[in-house]
């Protein structure tokens, strides 16, 4: 059963983001790499046992190129939650769930990206189209070999509850039940993502 993998927060400028979480939990994100092709880069820090944060702003080397999750973040007035994604290992499952429940479930792509310290992360991701609920419908990841981001990551900051919300908030839930992801239930209300964190400046709340 796909289970929370990491969130992602976004941000128009990816070191003023970094220097905000750190200045919000005390604690350093790292710098994790660049995603080639779609414009972004990102920082790592991980939020307890298999799930971390993932800080996602603009990459100035990729010039010229342009992507739906490049232009979203570099819209943003100010940092915050943009989507989150669930880890599971057999995706060609929640590809036929997905199907059977009437979305239309993408193909499963491999993606890679290089650290900067020239090693490569690879992955497997689903992402699920054939609904108007946008980031409410997180895409799916499978990390195969490569060991899970949150045990490479800053540690000190620890996912403590996720809360989703959304107009549709019945029709999502049942969304959820019917891909199996492993999600608290939606409570109703205008979409938004609130992730409670243990930190060493205390409790914080992401949004």
């Amino acid at each position: 059963m796909p289970a929370l993998d990491h969130l992602l927060w976004g941000c128009p400028d990816l070191e003023a983001g970094m220097a905000a979480m750190e200045t919000l939990t005390g604690v350093a994100p790292q710098i994790g790499g660049s995603h080639p092709g779609y414009g972004t880069r990102n920082a790592l820090m991980s939020l307890g046992r298999k799930v971390y944060l993932e800080i996602l702003g603009p990459d100035p080397a990729q010039r010229g190129v342009s992507s739906p999750r490049l232009e979203q973040v570099k819209g943003l007035a100010k940092p915050g939650l943009i989507s989150f994604a669930l880890r599971g290992s057999d995706l060609a499952a929640v590809q036929a769930r997905a199907r059977a429940a009437g979305l239309e479930p993408g193909t499963i792509n491999a993606r890679s990206r290089e650290t900067p310290e020239g090693g490569v992360v690879r992955w497997r991701g689903i992402a699920i189209g054939g609904h108007d609920f946008g980031p409410a419908l997180p895409f799916c990841i499978d990390w195969m070999d490569t060991p899970h981001p949150s045990t490479q990551t800053p540690r000190g900051a620890e996912l403590l509850a996720l809360s989703i919300s959304h107009p549709a908030a019945g029709r999502l839930s049942d969304l959820y039940a019917a891909c199996g992801f492993d999600l608290p239930r939606v409570t109703s209300g205008a979409f938004g993502l609130k992730a409670r964190l243990a930190t060493p400046k205390g409790i914080v709340e992401l949004t």
